[in-house]
């Protein structure tokens, strides 16, 4: 039986504050978010995870496609997440996959446009 999700709609962040997102040193979930440019959408997935994941083991990966401008440059007010910068378009997958760190139990990818619902009680 498929499980109902709400339907929640979300405003595009124009300011850039700074901003803390939960992380932990062993993590249960590693959230993977990879961007091309489009910080704003970024930061309002980061935002929406910070809401969202407060007290769950999890990581954050920013994973940037050779964004114009390094998201870890943009979005250098954002603290509690791991920033990759890739060497080519399109190797998000690789690049996190082959990283030397351990992911978390359960990995998951993001897309910016997407911010997380309220329903991540199962990440505990």
């Amino acid at each position: 039986m498929p499980i109902e999700m709400p339907v929640r709609s979300f405003a595009i962040e124009v300011e850039l504050a700074p901003l803390v997102v939960p992380s932990s040193e062993t993590p249960r979930w590693s959230i993977i978010i990879p961007v091309y440019g489009q910080h704003n959408l970024t930061y309002t997935c980061l935002k929406s995870i910070a809401d969202t994941c407060a007290g769950n083991a999890i990581e954050v990966i920013v994973a940037d496609d050779c964004s114009p401008e390094p998201a870890s440059a943009a979005l250098s007010m954002v603290t509690g997440v791991r920033f990759i910068q890739n060497e080519k378009i399109s190797d998000s997958c690789t690049t996190v996959t082959k990283r030397p760190r351990t992911p978390g139990a359960n990995s998951s990818y993001c897309s910016t446009t997407t911010p997380l619902l309220p329903v991540i009680g199962s990440m505990r």
